[in-house]
């Protein structure tokens, strides 16, 4: 059934647990990508949020960071109907399963299991 895919998905992201620098890669990939959706999102509308309007690429950046090792499911600063909000969840639910795979990875490599 759905095993394939955990294989594949595990196999694409990390050479299944063997592939620290595939692992890092996608890491930084996601980080990247959401930085871009926020400094998107920041140019055309007005603030919501104690986020600023028109984000710096450098704030764009922190914010991504800051969502991604989890901070993204406890901010203070943003209201449900706020554009970031959503985007904000999700980048805080794939920082989850990132690092996890990220310790994953490191750990296989440190002990070479």
């Amino acid at each position: 059934g759905r095993s394939w895919l955990f294989s594949w998905l595990l196999t694409v992201l990390s050479g299944y647990g063997y592939r620290f620098g595939r692992s890092f890669s996608w890491y930084v990939g996601v980080l990247l990508v959401f930085a871009w959706l926020y400094l998107h999102i920041s140019q055309g509308i007005p603030p919501h949020s104690s986020i600023p309007d028109h984000l710096s690429w450098f704030d764009a950046c922190i914010l991504s960071v800051s969502d991604m090792v989890g901070r993204g499911f406890f901010r203070q600063d943003v209201t449900l109907s706020d554009p970031y909000a959503g985007w904000s969840v999700l980048e805080g639910m794939i920082g989850v399963f990132m690092d996890v795979l990220l310790i994953s990875t490191l750990t296989q490599r440190l002990f070479k299991k």
